[in-house]
């Protein structure tokens, strides 16, 4: 019961703020010793998952088909069974070097982000031959 004109107190959320282990998103424990935000994350890691950063990588992939920077090389024709195979349409360096200065906040190494381009399965320009000019 309240008596009018006495604030209510807020209420508290239970809980704490902590960073899933095994996917990086923040969340609220129930328990002091929660690792996980979900019972997928929990089984994922007992599986043996590597831990992954699923919201950056996710971040990566639309901001390099959004500025152009990668794309669907194959196949050509829709009708073709074979499945779908991406690549850079920049040198890596160029592509790394906007998407540090576009967002600081997770800025990445010359190996991470080649490790996040395999996660993706996004093919870099050097492994296409270049073309002999006659």
């Amino acid at each position: 019961m309240t008596i009018q004109g006495t604030p209510v107190p807020p209420t508290v959320p239970t809980g704490r703020e902590r960073s899933c282990v095994q996917c990086s998103t923040t969340y609220r424990a129930p328990r002091s010793t929660a690792r996980y935000c979900s019972d997928r994350c929990r089984k994922r890691s007992q599986r043996g998952a590597e831990e992954t950063n699923d919201r950056t990588l996710d971040l990566l992939r639309r901001w390099l088909f959004h500025c152009s920077y990668a794309g669907k090389i194959a196949p050509v024709n829709r009708r073709d069974p074979r499945p779908p195979v991406y690549a850079l349409s920049v040198p890596y360096a160029h592509a790394l070097g906007e998407w540090n200065t576009w967002n600081p906040g997770a800025s990445m190494t010359d190996t991470a982000f080649v490790a996040a381009l395999k996660q993706l399965d996004i093919h870099g320009p050097e492994y296409v031959l270049p073309h002999k000019r006659s």
